[in-house]
């Protein structure tokens, strides 16, 4: 037969605490597994396998990413010196 374990019943509004020693180790080594495992491992398979991109792909990418703060520089001075034409004239 095995033993029932009561809980201890509380008073509303206190936080239940595990005695010491009892679980702290097991949920701290919990914790830091969850913690060091990259999602993907949490991914289906259907969703984490795909084929590698091409070279020029991912070289069109890099290019793209490195002009993008120029664009976006560039889009800023033009919409300030439309906005100065507008209010001088």
């Amino acid at each position: 037969m095995s033993e029932s374990v009561e809980l201890p019943i509380q008073a509303p509004g206190t936080v239940f605490r595990f005695p010491a020693g009892t679980m702290r180790g097991t949920l701290s080594l919990a914790g830091l597994l969850l913690a060091l495992m990259p999602l993907d491992v949490l991914a289906c398979a259907t969703c984490s396998l795909r084929e590698p991109e091409s070279a020029v792909r991912s070289a069109l990418l890099v290019v793209g990413l490195m002009l993008t703060p120029f664009l976006v520089v560039g889009v800023g001075l033009w919409a300030v010196r439309r906005a100065g034409r507008e209010d001088g004239a």
